[in-house]
């Protein structure tokens, strides 16, 4: 039978590994050297040799990491620079909430005045509907249109208020224009009339609120009114 150490270095190469580690372990058994220090020493070499490998491999494939990412922005430079060439050298001013640019002044001006006509048709018939309701005269029609002429009162001042606070003040009035004070004056004007109108039933609110229109008019087109009906 073959003597097991003879096998094993047989079987040995020259290149080095696990298998020449044992080589020389079977070398340093033969000369009677002690078991256990001899193992723990080439455990320690195996275990040196396994780490070296692990960190060539490693070494290696952060290089490939390394090339693949330089390959990937030199190949996204040219887009970037076109980019970069097509851009414009200051970004552009919103003019919208949009931003649109379609604007209609004229329009919002007649809207509120029409507006604050309704205002005042609705007051006129709260005030005939209490007046019959303290002669006696209350049905159940009348109750129904009177709140119905409360609610449209409310609904029309609350527009008016929504057409100074989101068309006029957040787009329209500009801060560098040179009566800025002045519109920002009688756009708050517009909107506290519109709320005495809510709560109020007297024809004075109506008329308060028509003329603060005018106003704003006045300040923002920097011209007397011109309405079609000669509103």
């Amino acid at each position: 039978m073959a003597d097991p150490l003879e096998v094993i270095e047989s079987d040995r190469y020259a290149g080095g590994g696990s298998r020449g580690f044992v080589y020389i372990f079977v070398q340093q058994k033969r000369e009677n050297r002690d078991f256990d220090t001899l193992f723990q020493a080439h455990l320690q070499n195996l275990k040196l040799y396994l780490r070296l490998k692990l960190m060539k491999t490693l070494s290696l494939a952060l290089a490939a990491l390394c090339l693949l990412s330089v390959s990937l922005v030199n190949a996204n430079e040219p887009a970037t620079a076109a980019k970069k060439t097509s851009a414009p050298t200051t970004a552009p001013v919103p003019h919208c909430e949009v931003p649109c640019g379609i604007y209609a002044d004229q329009m919002r001006f007649e809207q509120m005045l029409e507006d604050t006509a309704t205002i005042a048709k609705a007051i006129t018939n709260i005030n005939e509907f209490a007046a019959s309701a303290g002669e006696g005269q209350l049905t159940g029609k009348s109750v129904n249109q009177f709140s119905r002429w409360v609610a449209t009162k409310e609904s029309h001042a609350t527009n008016t208020q929504h057409i100074v606070a989101q068309y006029f003040l957040t787009q329209r009035i500009k801060s560098d224009h040179k009566d800025y004070t002045g519109q920002l004056a009688t756009a708050h004007r517009v909107m506290v009339a519109s709320m005495k109108c809510k709560q109020d039933s007297d024809p004075a609110t109506a008329e308060a609120l028509k003329n603060a229109i005018y106003d704003l008019y006045r300040a923002y087109e920097g011209k007397e009114p011109a309405f079609e009906n000669g509103k």
